[in-house]
């Protein structure tokens, strides 16, 4: 079945802000949303990290639920809420309609935190709601509580494209027929000490920017060192054309291509010839049916660490040959940081405003380009253009890669 899979609803809570309209401001303005941050351990040298402000769970989730939840479970559960309530489909009681959450890290830094407390205080400080709140998937369940959604509510977790395999097995099975509309997506909520123990021990981490952290996260520049993790919640409510337009809804795009692939290489390091990276772009572009010159933008995962983006910039002329030097390209984690598992789901939205107001998003922070990344990173500002179609790419531990194609929106496209 082939028929075409619509966007017709959209939540984000990102560092930008609570809602879409602080961030698309960040994404106009190009701005860091990058802050020291401050932990208990003093052990943890480098702490840069792109929180979130403002955010209440209780202003979208009853307290007894949101009590319930890890940070990064009610931040994907807001997100899909704001979806669903932008897109006016009845997901109330149906049975033709899916919750798809992706996060990496699921309610980990929930069970840290009952870990910390047992340490400190003893047995008794462990809640008996513990083991709700650290388990995955808890987002999704709270979702599917609320709104009585019948279809199937899965999670799922492979590190930093969580979102993408939810979004692309979301899409794939609204291909089927089986299900008129899946609310898509993912959260992450990963800046605790323990955390940025273990990224800092493994060498991830931004190093030596806690003077001025809004420099610190410089995809495809000479002086970058290391990522910026960041807390988000993000949602894109997936619907077959069919039921968008037998009830009228507004449609954003289309989700015209998507493809996973995985390298079979390593655990952590990028495969040196990027062959699957590559595949992932060049499958989900054959399946929108679109050439790589028409491409109008890519999303790259663009991470600001020394092997993902060199290796990412190879892997977009093993794609699209010379083509590759004249599509514009940025890194929206430059400007709002790694929400890990959440990461594709939020570069979904910043697609759509992209598309809607007709812009390419910077690359912030890029002020001497690595000579071994040498495309159009569309250094440090954004700037006007005709945007119709978007290539999202991310990648993860385990050699995974994902590449989705959307594309504006017409009756014929």
């Amino acid at each position: 079945m082939n028929e075409r899979i619509v966007i017709t609803g959209i939540g984000a809570i990102t560092p930008a802000g609570v809602g879409i309209e602080p961030l698309l401001q960040v994404l106009k303005q190009g701005k860091s949303c990058a802050k020291t941050l401050h932990f208990d351990n003093p052990d943890i040298p480098n702490r840069v990290g792109a929180p979130i402000l403002g955010f209440d769970a209780n202003d979208f989730l009853p307290f007894r639920y949101a009590k319930r939840l890890d940070r990064g479970e009610q931040l994907f559960a807001a997100a899909c809420l704001m979806a669903m309530e932008d897109s006016g489909y009845m997901f109330e009681d149906s049975e033709r309609a899916g919750i798809y959450q992706g996060t990496a890290l699921g309610g980990l830094p929930h069970g840290l935190a009952a870990q910390e407390n047992y340490r400190q205080f003893g047995y008794g400080a462990v809640s008996p709601i513990t083991v709700l709140g650290a388990m995955n998937g808890g987002g999704s369940a709270v979702v599917g509580l609320l709104k009585a959604v019948k279809g199937p509510n899965l999670n799922f977790s492979t590190a930093s494209i969580s979102s993408a395999t939810a979004i692309v097995s979301a899409v794939d099975q609204l291909r089927t027929g089986k299900l008129d509309a899946i609310v898509a997506g993912g959260g992450e909520a990963p800046l605790v000490w323990q955390l940025y123990l273990m990224f800092e021990r493994a060498k991830m981490l931004a190093s030596g920017w806690n003077n001025c952290p809004e420099k610190a996260c410089r995809p495809f520049d000479k002086d970058r060192n290391g990522l910026v993790l960041a807390e988000a919640g993000a949602a894109v409510v997936l619907e077959r054309l069919s039921s968008a337009s037998k009830r009228g809804a507004k449609i954003y795009a289309a989700v015209s291509g998507v493809a996973l692939t995985t390298d079979a290489n390593n655990l952590v390091a990028p495969e040196p010839v990027p062959v699957q990276k590559a595949r992932a772009m060049l499958l989900a572009l054959e399946e929108a049916n679109l050439a790589p010159d028409k491409l109008s933008h890519v999303i790259a995962h663009g991470t600001s660490t020394l092997h993902n983006d060199p290796n990412e910039t190879q892997a977009l002329k093993l794609a699209f040959g010379d083509a590759a030097c004249q599509i514009p390209i940025c890194s929206i984690k430059s400007m709002l940081g790694h929400p890990l598992g959440a990461c594709t789901a939020v570069e979904m939205v910043c697609a759509i405003l992209a598309m809607q107001h007709q812009f390419h998003p910077p690359t912030i922070n890029l002020d001497a380009p690595d000579p071994t990344c040498d495309l159009d990173y569309t250094p440090n500002s954004s700037r006007a253009g005709e945007l119709t179609a978007m290539l999202i790419n991310n990648s993860s531990f385990g050699g995974r890669n994902s590449a989705i194609c959307v594309k504006k929106f017409e009756e014929n496209n």
